[in-house]
């Protein structure tokens, strides 16, 4: 199975530039989070912990810390870019051109937005796991809720919880549901 370095070296194969281990640690983080809510499996075995800054994965600190002055894939020549399947591809891919937009800050933002999964388990000094359920949860919520989030293809999509499920057929009533929910609808309910 893939590990956590090799999704931040895929990570880093995939940008033109050298980037802060703190934003490493959120763009593989947003990649774990979304890869479990539409495909219902880890993308790799680690789990997240919730440090201060941030949820950080122990074995991407170990090798990069918060690195400010950038990292890039020359920083572990050691670690391979993993080869992974379609479904996985396409969602990275999805997660990486909709969290490029945010800074180093704004993304720690957003991984500290009320109600997240880094919400309900930071501990100061802690380093607390994050739980892949809790993970997928909170975002197939902003799914549900149609909030700001990557456009993930939606022929990837296989798990939507059963209250969300009733929420999107509720608002199947209203006379112009949420942009998405049709196809997620039928997508789920097909599945």
């Amino acid at each position: 199975m893939t590990t956590a370095l090799e999704i931040a070296k895929y990570v880093l194969a995939r940008t033109d530039r050298s980037i802060t281990g703190k934003r490493l640690q959120k763009l593989v983080y947003f990649c774990d989070a979304w890869h479990m809510t539409a495909l219902d499996r880890a993308l790799f075995p680690a789990e997240p912990e919730a440090w201060k800054k941030g949820p950080v994965y122990r074995e991407l600190w170990d090798r990069t810390g918060f690195s400010y002055f950038g990292v890039s894939e020359k920083a572990m020549p050691d670690v391979e870019v993993p080869t992974l399947p379609e479904d996985s591809k396409a969602i990275i891919e999805s997660v990486l051109s909709y969290y490029d937009q945010y800074s180093d800050y704004q993304l720690i933002e957003l991984a500290h937005e009320e109600g997240s999964p880094w919400k309900r388990v930071y501990v100061e000094y802690a380093n607390n796991r994050i739980e892949r359920e809790s993970m997928r949860e909170h975002y197939s919520g902003v799914i549900a809720r149609n909030e700001a989030r990557p456009a993930l293809p939606v022929t990837v999509y296989n798990y939507v919880l059963q209250e969300d499920m009733d929420e999107i057929e509720t608002s199947l009533d209203d006379a112009t549901p949420a942009p998405g929910l049709v196809s997620m609808l039928i997508k789920a309910k097909t599945g």
